[in-house]
């Protein structure tokens, strides 16, 4: 990640599908405690984002749609306050290399 004059920050995340607890470092410095499981076609991560002295619960769901072509995300916050950033939808499309 790059923002202006700041030096470029990373950050990386390894995962399992087991159910097990990781725990990362985000490119901002916050600690995530992720944990994935499957649920049917799709993978279910359960977050807690460690921000502040805050913990921000959240969940995401990852699918695989359009016979493989496109990847559905969708990050749900959990026991947000009235007023915060709701549900999310994203969708990623897989487009072929270029020659």
């Amino acid at each position: 990640m790059v923002r202006g004059s700041a030096p470029p920050r990373h950050a990386v995340q390894r995962y399992t599908t087991d159910g097990k607890v990781s725990v990362s470092t985000g490119a901002d410095g916050d600690e995530f405690h992720t944990s994935i499981v499957w649920n049917g076609q799709s993978l279910v991560f359960s977050i807690e984002e460690h921000e502040e002295g805050r913990i921000l619960l959240s969940k995401e769901t990852w699918t695989l749609i359009e016979n493989g072509a496109a990847l559905e995300r969708i990050r749900e916050p959990l026991g947000s306050p009235a007023g915060a950033a709701g549900k999310q939808t994203l969708i990623y499309l897989r487009v072929a290399p270029q020659s």
